[in-house]
């Protein structure tokens, strides 16, 4: 509770003591007026019936899916800090500090959004889908991941260099990471070296390439190959390329097809996601996921997404999705999901 409350108190306490006649000088309310705290809550309604053996596994439940507390910090005009909270699970997922000596190069270091995939730094106030990125992203990100790497939300800790060239159509972004998640000491000697380089090709047009170079620490035997034990060190490998387009009408749509390696388990998955306008702040959203998790088992899903999304007030909105699931050599299964998200 005490993690939970920190990025509230810290607020109440710079706006009380810039309110207060006691305080000398100015420093307290030109710092408070540096420090913003913002935050969203996603929640909703979720049903699906998904055959297994013996007997089918039915969810039919309202559940708050995550509730995300930020304070971002410009302390001068070249160095700034961030601290996310996420409150439901009691995790800091995000704290770093940045400095940006000018837009051609810049630093942070931290826990952080790792550079592999369009869709893993997005936030997911922004992204169009109730189960956020794709499911190659989700596993190859690390958003998800296998039980040898954990649940990681697609962060771990490093050491990041960016800046933007080319008159700004070019954006880069290398980093060494420890290659083991968020919160956690790396688990052996390397690091992980990942990268992000995107060009604007065109107005509203962009391409953008990304890898992950490392060796995993395996903390659970890999669900997708007997290679990896836990315990052991493996190779893990990824890379994706993609594009995003975006039309003056309001059209958006992003794709991206990724691949990666775990010792010798070869994966591969591809995405599109598409938005447009039906009628005011209305939309449609559709979307096509494919995933193979180790192409010598052929363990492959493809999930096709249709719904709408209203957005009522700013970055407020209602949503509505039905997914048809489609596991190779299973049977398939529907879900249905509302979510409602309220940003501050």
């Amino acid at each position: 509770m005490k993690k939970t409350l920190l990025l509230a108190a810290l607020a109440l306490s710079l706006q009380a003591q810039a309110q207060s006649p006691s305080t000398g000088g100015d420093w307290v309310g030109d710092l408070r007026g540096r420090i913003q705290i913002h935050g969203f809550a996603q929640g909703g309604y979720t049903y699906m019936k998904e055959p297994r053996i013996p007997q089918d596994a039915e969810t039919s439940t309202f559940e708050l899916k995550r509730v995300i507390l930020l304070a971002m910090g410009q302390i001068t005009d070249k160095w700034s800090f961030l601290l996310m909270h996420e409150p439901v699970s009691g995790r800091w997922q995000e704290y770093y500090t940045a400095y940006r000596f000018n837009k051609a190069i810049g630093a942070r270091i931290g826990q952080m959004k790792n550079l592999l995939a369009i869709e893993n730094p997005m936030a997911p106030s922004e992204l169009e889908l109730i189960a956020l990125t794709s499911q190659a992203t989700t596993y190859l990100a690390g958003v998800a991941g296998d039980a040898a790497y954990g649940n990681q939300i697609g962060r771990d800790l490093g050491l990041v260099v960016y800046g933007d060239l080319l008159k700004d159509h070019l954006h880069y972004e290398l980093g060494l990471f420890n290659g083991q998640g968020i919160n956690v000491k790396d688990g052996n000697t390397h690091k992980d070296f990942q990268g992000r380089v995107t060009y604007d090709v065109a107005k509203g047009i962009s391409l953008s390439t990304s890898w992950w170079l490392g060796k995993g620490h395996a903390i659970a035997d890999h669900r997708y190959t007997a290679d990896v034990k836990a315990g052991e060190d493996y190779t893990r490998n990824r890379w994706a390329i993609g594009g995003v387009f975006k039309s003056n009408t309001g059209v958006y749509l992003r794709t991206e097809y990724q691949m990666g390696k775990d010792a010798t388990a070869r994966s591969e998955g591809y995405y599109a996601v598409l938005r447009f306008p039906l009628y005011k702040k209305l939309e449609a959203v559709a979307s096509y996921d494919y995933v193979c998790y180790n192409k010598d088992w052929e363990t492959k899903q493809t999930n096709v997404v249709a719904g709408l999304q209203y957005w009522f007030y700013r970055n407020c909105r209602l949503q509505l999705q039905y997914t048809r699931c489609n596991p190779k050599n299973d049977q398939g299964f529907d879900k249905l999901e509302m979510q409602t998200q309220i940003c501050f």
